[in-house]
């Protein structure tokens, strides 16, 4: 079983790596010295500034669901987690990243997985919805001015399809809470609870569900703006809708991993979808690398430093049981 874990990590990673050399090769590397030489530093900074803030309202986001929960933690420790998480995502092609936020919580204060997990299921449950709502506002104007590929409307189904499925399933579990409550394993039915409560609270409450609904959004509007103030420092040029269609199109490509972090599958994408509004193929894959490297390098550089200063081992969450 772990030959198998190891062969597919390493599959992964080749594939991640492999696409993303292809988009390198054909930005060209005198391009790249190019682009690099005459990269304007202010806007990356200003891009580094709005990845910050968008870091900062996921942890707000995080740290106001778990509110719900009794688990009452500072933001700085709600960020920390949350890096922790998105480092490890980068590093291994699976959700592990999610179950570290809560061992980051369990670990320092002793919060139970069923007091956490809940709270990181639904983040991430609104943070498909964010995508979608940015989505339909930047693509009212995009639909208007190019004609989209077909595997795009089937990327958009899918997405769609999700969302209806995940409706119906917190539907079937707010109707049959009692079915869990009959469970005998103490430790997974307290997850399960907590989890319908969790998906009760901020389905049925409107202030709540429109509170986490607007922080989705800015967040995902932030990482479209990320690309927009990236493109702007290769000296390029795009409505701001257009640069944020094209992240959330691609964004949708990494809710089910197939390389660490959706490397090279992530900057694929938006190199497409990129040159449907007219960017030279080399400007786009410039674009969609250097978006990604800052994204990725902010978050390993936190996440690394909290594996070391909280002394964690990555190899005890791969292990952890969720039920405890």
């Amino acid at each position: 079983m772990k030959n198998k874990k190891i062969i597919s990590i390493a599959l992964s990673v080749f594939l991640g790596g492999a696409l993303l050399y292809i988009i390198l090769k054909r930005v060209g590397l005198s391009n790249i010295a190019f682009y690099m030489s005459n990269l304007n530093y202010w806007w990356i900074l200003i891009s580094l500034a709005t990845y910050t803030l968008d870091m900062l309202l996921r942890a707000y986001k995080w740290q106001y669901m778990l509110k719900d929960n009794g688990v009452f933690i500072g933001v700085a420790d709600s960020f920390k987690a949350y890096n922790l998480g998105n480092t490890l995502n980068i590093i291994v092609p699976a959700k592990i990243g999610d179950i570290a936020r809560s061992y980051y919580l369990k670990n320092k204060f002793n919060h139970s997985y069923s007091s956490t997990l809940p709270s990181v299921f639904l983040d991430r449950f609104f943070d498909v919805l964010g995508v979608y709502v940015v989505l339909l506002i930047s693509g009212i104007y995009v639909l208007n001015k190019v004609s989209m590929p077909p595997w795009f409307f089937n990327l958009i189904f899918i997405g769609v399809a999700f969302l209806i499925i995940a409706f119906f399933v917190i539907q079937y579990l707010m109707k049959n809470k009692f079915k869990v409550s009959a469970l005998k394993n103490e430790k997974i039915k307290n997850l399960l609870l907590q989890l319908i409560n969790a998906l009760e609270g901020s389905i049925k409450d409107r202030v709540k569900f429109i509170t986490l609904l607007i922080y989705s959004s800015l967040i995902w509007i932030c990482d479209g703006l990320v690309t927009y103030f990236v493109l702007l420092s290769l000296g390029g040029a795009m409505n701001p809708l257009a640069a944020a269609f094209a992240t959330m199109v691609a964004t949708l490509t990494k809710v089910f991993p197939v390389t660490p972090g959706g490397i090279g599958v992530f900057e694929g994408t938006m190199v497409i979808i990129l040159s449907l509004f007219g960017l030279t193929g080399e400007l786009a894959g410039m674009l969609s690398a250097l978006t990604h490297i800052i994204m990725n390098l902010y978050t390993l550089i936190i996440g690394v430093y909290v594996l070391v200063t909280s002394g964690i081992n990555v190899s005890t969450i791969q292990g952890e049981k969720v039920n405890k």
